[in-house]
């Protein structure tokens, strides 16, 4: 008998034999449905401190009140995080929660008529390092805002594992895992009964963070044996599928790079402006506009590291692999390659940030604008009818967002002209 009907054989016992039950177990404890997961929100660590500044809000419509704020106060206070003294939320308390101010991640104030007020700061770093000096840049921010004879300190790292911050100032941010978090939250949203949907919402959070590691998971006994089992009798299987594993995404992020030029043709067609290639790098693919350039001349004063073309604006297709998605945006990249040009990337941004209702900051290298996922690995593939998914959807983008975009040029180029 030959290796590859061997290997059929293994595979059959794997799915449809002996192996079948195990598999089922396997199945039936990873196969869960969570928003935040189909949301693509796994790996974006801004989307974690969205969501998280939402529910810490007790003004919100959430139904959790303060339970998850006191959750955090009971793990500060049991560890060094500055001079707190606020222990739990009052009704009379006024509550007001933050995002990016003074580019923290979230600030928590917490003012009291017949006590002293405190301030909260998280800085959430899941994936990310420190930036140099940080946490002590924060902190000067905190205590010139929050003067000291009239607040209190609690100042919070929240890490997936609690690891030590490195760049503290004068007073020392206390560690935080995810784990500690939620071993506060979790009895206290108990007492408020599993049926409430905030509880729902905050318990699908909890579980995503576990299946993704970013907390421990919750040991599983059946799960594990299973596990050991399918591995003990069915690794050969388990090693072929795992070499030869499908890479749709892969597939049709090549055949978009082998085809660039023709898809800037079919493009140009199909909306109405010119568009080309300009570059192709790594997992990115990116498309300017030589008619836009041609028109405002100010769009083409970029410097050319970025874009071959000098343009400032690109559209950007992603392979991202973590998101197991195809993401496009609209890019503004790069530097003006003079002082001209940096004049027009600034009034650029400021004119995109208004046309999109997004704000990024004129001193990031690069902007993303009305970024989505384009296409899941459930729809992409090496086929024509998923490249011919891919340009149709391509085509709907740009319909749908480049009106705006050449409005955002046409405002620029007039200050721009006219400085």
């Amino acid at each position: 008998m030959d290796d590859s009907r061997l290997m059929l054989d293994a595979l059959r016992s794997l799915t449809t034999g002996e192996g079948a039950a195990l598999v089922k177990i396997v199945e039936d404890n990873v196969s869960y449905f969570c928003p935040f997961e189909a949301l693509g929100m796994a790996h974006q660590e801004i989307r974690h401190s969205h969501f998280l500044a939402y529910a810490l809000d007790p003004n919100r419509p959430h139904g959790l009140g303060s339970s998850i704020l006191d959750a955090l106060l009971d793990g500060l206070n049991g560890a060094s995080a500055g001079a707190g003294a606020t222990n739990h939320i009052r009704d009379t308390d006024d509550v007001r929660v933050f995002r990016e101010r003074d580019r923290i991640d979230i600030l928590v104030e917490i003012r009291r008529a017949d006590a002293r007020n405190t301030v909260i700061a998280i800085e959430m770093k899941i994936w990310a390092g420190e930036g140099r000096g940080q946490l002590e840049r924060y902190e000067q921010k905190i205590r010139k805002r929050y003067p000291k004879d009239r607040w209190d300190y609690l100042l919070c790292f929240l890490t997936p594992r609690g690891r030590e911050p490195e760049t503290s100032g004068k007073i020392e941010w206390a560690s935080m895992s995810f784990d500690n978090l939620f071993d506060h939250v979790c009895p206290r949203l108990a007492k408020l009964g599993a049926d409430e949907p905030g509880v729902k919402l905050f318990g699908n959070y909890v579980t995503m963070m576990r299946r993704t590691n970013v907390a421990k998971r919750i040991p599983n006994k059946e799960l594990a044996e299973a596990v050991g089992q399918i591995w003990a009798k069915h690794r050969e299987a388990l090693k072929y599928l795992f070499d030869n594993e499908p890479k749709p995404l892969n597939d049709l992020m090549s055949r978009l790079r082998e085809d660039g030029e023709g898809m800037a043709t079919y493009l140009s067609e199909a909306v109405g402006e010119k568009v080309a290639l300009d570059s192709v790098i790594g997992q990115y693919v990116r498309f300017s506009f030589p008619g836009l350039i041609e028109a405002y001349p100010g769009l083409g004063t970029g410097r050319r590291d970025w874009l071959a073309s000098g343009s400032q604006l690109n559209i950007e297709l992603i392979d991202n692999i973590d998101l197991g998605a195809i993401t496009i945006c609209f890019g503004v990249t790069g530097w003006g390659i003079d002082g001209s040009g940096e004049k027009f990337r600034h009034e650029f941004i400021r004119q995109m940030n208004n046309a999109s209702n997004e704000a990024h900051k004129i001193e990031k290298r690069v902007q993303h604008y009305f970024e989505r996922n384009l296409m899941d690995e459930r729809e992409s593939g090496s086929d024509d009818d998923s490249y011919n998914l891919l340009k149709r959807k391509l085509v709907a983008y740009l319909k749908e967002h480049l009106p705006a975009v050449r409005e955002a040029i046409e405002r620029t180029q007039q200050v721009w002209s006219g400085s």
